[in-house]
């Protein structure tokens, strides 16, 4: 992806990252562009990093559409 320069392009395109914040400005940018759910996976790697990820998705973000 990288020597394509596709890199940026998935990221924003796929991903929510960064810190809540940029995660919820992205929910929000999707949902203004028409989009009515979410498919959302905690990736892989560790069960305590997955369950870290569920936490701040719940807490700090999810909480901000309620």
């Amino acid at each position: 992806m990288e020597e394509l320069g596709l890199t940026d392009y998935a990221i924003r395109r796929f991903a929510l990252a960064g810190n809540p914040g940029d995660w919820i400005s992205h929910i929000e940018e999707v949902a203004l562009a028409g989009a009515t759910q979410l498919w959302i996976s905690p990736g892989g790697g560790r069960l305590e990093r997955q369950l870290h990820y569920m936490e701040i998705l719940g807490k700090e973000i999810m909480s901000h559409f309620v």
